[in-house]
């Protein structure tokens, strides 16, 4: 956004020029949101479905091993990004430069924010919920063809969920 507001302010372009950037970088990061938080929303059912579908005895130890990638995943996160890090360093940049922008009311701004930390929660745990899952279909014992092309078939679908997602992240991150 800071680009295209950049370049409108370097080529006296009018208020109504920048009124129409702003709308359509607004809309633009929207639409990323919400194309990411549905292709992680549908993602998640599919995984869910499968899990679902899972004994109870498999349910426990899935929960298990769940909380303790999640903590391995969270306490590296937290030693590798402490407040001088170069990723936080952008964000921060980021943030308040939006701030400084007056573009955005507070009230935006932590709409913003809490958007944001939403999704970073779904990236952080979507990687041990989908490894387990995976690990969850191809499991079973294959005695016959039909199972073989209904795993396969899973399969393929999971590759399907998790390569939309990230590439929906991918978009998100982008704009």
């Amino acid at each position: 956004m800071s680009e295209m507001i950049k370049t409108s302010l370097l080529t006296n372009q009018s208020a109504d020029s920048l009124l129409f950037l702003e709308f359509k970088t607004r809309l633009q990061w929207m639409s990323s949101v919400l194309l990411y938080l549905f292709i992680s929303i549908s993602f998640f059912i599919f995984l869910w479905i499968i899990i679902s579908k899972t004994p109870g005895y498999y349910i426990f130890s899935l929960a298990v091993l769940f909380i303790f990638i999640s903590a391995l995943e969270l306490s590296y996160l937290i030693a590798i990004t402490p407040s001088s890090s170069p990723l936080n360093q952008i964000f921060r940049f980021t943030f308040n430069l939006l701030n400084a922008s007056n573009l955005y009311s507070l009230n935006t701004l932590t709409l913003i924010h809490l958007t944001l930390d939403f999704i970073n929660f779904l990236t952080i745990i979507v990687v041990p919920l989908s490894t387990l899952t995976a690990c969850l279909i191809i499991k079973n014992k294959i005695e016959n063809s039909t199972q073989l092309y209904e795993q396969t078939e899973t399969l393929k679908n999971f590759v399907k969920g998790a390569s939309a997602m990230m590439i929906a992240g991918l978009i998100h991150m982008q704009l």
